[in-house]
C-alpha cells in the first residue's frame, strides 16, 4: 500500500477506547515524515484518539473520511496537526501520556498561530474563500480552540462566517443556485456533498455554542433556515448526520436558536433604564408584551417536542443528549425569560433531571457540558452540587480543557449565588468576563 493509503487505514482502524485499552506504537512508515519522536507521537495521536472526540458515533467519522484527506499535504499539515496538541497536553495532566512539562501545549499554540496565519492570508483570495478547504480549516481550528479553552477563538469563527457570507450563505453552499434550496416545502433540489453537510452542521453547532457562551444572536442557523430540515435523512431508519456527530437530534437545534435569540432580545431591552418611546419599539426593539407572547409560544413548542418528537428518537446517545438539552432550555426559559426564581420547583426539577442523564450517558460525553453547566447555574443544594462535581470529574477522562473551564465557572457561580449576587452577576457570561477567561464553552 502507498503511504497515504496506509495512513488512512490507520485512521479508520482506531477508536477512542483503543487509545487506552490497546494503544499501538506509531507505524514505521510515519517515521520518515516525522523524524522527531515527540512530533511523531503527537501526529499519531491525532489519528488514534483526537478525531474520535469530534463525534459521538465513531463507526463513520466524517472528519476522518471527508476532512482530513484535504490536509495531508505539506502546506496544510499545520492546520491538521493542531487538534491533537491540546488533547496530548490534557492527557499528560491526567497521567495518560508522558509529561513534556508544558512543551506540548506550547507547541500546540505555535501550530495554531501558524494555521491562523494561513487563514488570514487566504481571506483576501477569492478562490480560497470559496474553497471547502478554507471552511474545513476554520472548523478544525475552532474545534481545537474549544478543546484547548483558547481565549482567542473569536477570530477563526469570524473567518468561517466571512467564508459563508462570501459564498452566498449556507443554503447556497449546500444546494448551489437552486431556487428551492431555502423553501419550506420538499421541493426537489440538488443533494449536497457529505463534506459540506459535515462542515455546515459543525458550523451551526459551534455558532450555537458561541451564542450560548456570549449571549449574542445566532447567525448561522436562523428561524427561517428551511435548508436545515432538508439535510434530514429521508430514510428514518438511518442515523441522521448531525446526530452521529453531536448526539443531538436535528429538531432541537431550532429550539436552541429561538431560546438564545429571545434571551438576546430580552437582554437588550432590559438594559434601558428609562421608559421607551413608541419610535424606539418601531425602530429596533420588541416590546415586553411581544417577548412575553413569543416566550409562551416557545414554551408550548418545547412541550410539544417532548410529547411528539422525543419518543421517535431511537438511539440512546441521541436521546440522552437531546433530552438533557431540552431540560437545559426549560431552565433557561423558566428562569431567564419567565423570571422564575432559582429555587422554583420546576427549575430545580429540570436541573436535577440533567444530572441524572449526565450520570448515565456513558463514555461519549461530547457536547454534554452545556446542559450540565445550565444545571449547575441553578443548583442550591450542597448534595446536588457535590453530585455535579462528581459528574464533572468523570467527564474529565474524556474531555479536555473545556471541562476544566466548566468546573471553574460552576464553582464561581455557586460562590456568587451563596454571597447573594444578582442573577446577571452569577451568570456564566458575566463570570467568564470577570475571571478573565473569555473562552468558548462547549
Amino acid at each position: 500500500m502507498e503511504p497515504m493509503e496506509l495512513l488512512m487505514a490507520l485512521c479508520r482502524d482506531t477508536r477512542m477506547g483503543q487509545f487506552f485499552s490497546g494503544p499501538v506504537d506509531p507505524p514505521d512508515f510515519l517515521r520518515d515524515a516525522f523524524p522527531v519522536e515527540e512530533e511523531l507521537r503527537c501526529f499519531h495521536h491525532c489519528f488514534t484518539y483526537t478525531l474520535s472526540t469530534m463525534v459521538v458515533q465513531e463507526e463513520f467519522n466524517p472528519w476522518v473520511e471527508q476532512v482530513i484527506p484535504l490536509f495531508l499535504f505539506p502546506t496544510g499539515e499545520n492546520i491538521a496537526d493542531h487538534l491533537e496538541w491540546y488533547n496530548m497536553d490534557r492527557l499528560e495532566e491526567k497521567g495518560s501520556a508522558p509529561n513534556t512539562h508544558g512543551q506540548t501545549r506550547s507547541l500546540g499554540h505555535r501550530y495554531r498561530d501558524e494555521a491562523v496565519k494561513y487563514l488570514r492570508a487566504a481571506q483576501s483570495i477569492p478562490e480560497e474563500m470559496t474553497s471547502d478547504v478554507f471552511l474545513s480549516a476554520c472548523m478544525m481550528v475552532s474545534h481545537a480552540d474549544l478543546l484547548g479553552a483558547n481565549h482567542c477563538w473569536r477570530e477563526v469563527l469570524r473567518l468561517a462566517h466571512a467564508s459563508v457570507r462570501f459564498r452566498g450563505g449556507c443554503e447556497r453552499i449546500l444546494f448551489g443556485n437552486s431556487r428551492n434550496a431555502n423553501l419550506p416545502s420538499d421541493s426537489d433540489c440538488p443533494q449536497p456533498t457529505s463534506l459540506r453537510v459535515c462542515l455546515i452542521e459543525h458550523l451551526v453547532l459551534v455558532d450555537i455554542l458561541a451564542s450560548m457562551t456570549t449571549g449574542q444572536f445566532c447567525v448561522v442557523l436562523t428561524e427561517s433556515s428551511y435548508w436545515w430540515e432538508k439535510l434530514r435523512r429521508k430514510d428514518s431508519s438511518l442515523p441522521d448526520t448531525v446526530e452521529r456527530s453531536s448526539g443531538i437530534h436535528r429538531s432541537i437545534f431550532p429550539l436552541i436558536v429561538r431560546t438564545n435569540n429571545l434571551l438576546w432580545e430580552y437582554s437588550n431591552l432590559s438594559r434601558y433604564i428609562s421608559p421607551l418611546s413608541p419610535s424606539d419599539h418601531l425602530s429596533s426593539l420588541s416590546s415586553i408584551s411581544d417577548l412575553t407572547e413569543r416566550t409562551l409560544q416557545l414554551s408550548g413548542e418545547l412541550s410539544r417536542w417532548r410529547e411528539a418528537i422525543f419518543p421517535t428518537i431511537k438511539d440512546k446517545r441521541s436521546r440522552d443528549g437531546s433530552l438533557a438539552l431540552w431540560h437545559g432550555l426549560q431552565v433557561m426559559v423558566k428562569k431567564e425569560l419567565m423570571r422564575k426564581e432559582r429555587g422554583d420547583e420546576g427549575v430545580q426539577m429540570h436541573a436535577v433531571d440533567i444530572l441524572q442523564i449526565c450520570e448515565e450517558v456513558g463514555v461519549k460525553v461530547e457536547y454534554m457540558n452545556w446542559p450540565l453547566l445550565i444545571s449547575c447555574s441553578v443548583l442550591l443544594s450542597p448534595t446536588h452540587r457535590q453530585r455535579a462535581r462528581e459528574i464533572l470529574k468523570s467527564f474529565i477522562y474524556q474531555c479536555s480543557y473545556e471541562v476544566a473551564m466548566v468546573e471553574a465557572v460552576a464553582e464561581e457561580c455557586w460562590r456568587r449565588i451563596d454571597d447573594g449576587m444578582d442573577d446577571e452577576g452569577s451568570s456564566w457570561r458575566e463570570i467568564l468576563i470577570e475571571m478573565g477567561c473569555a473562552v468558548l464553552l462547549g
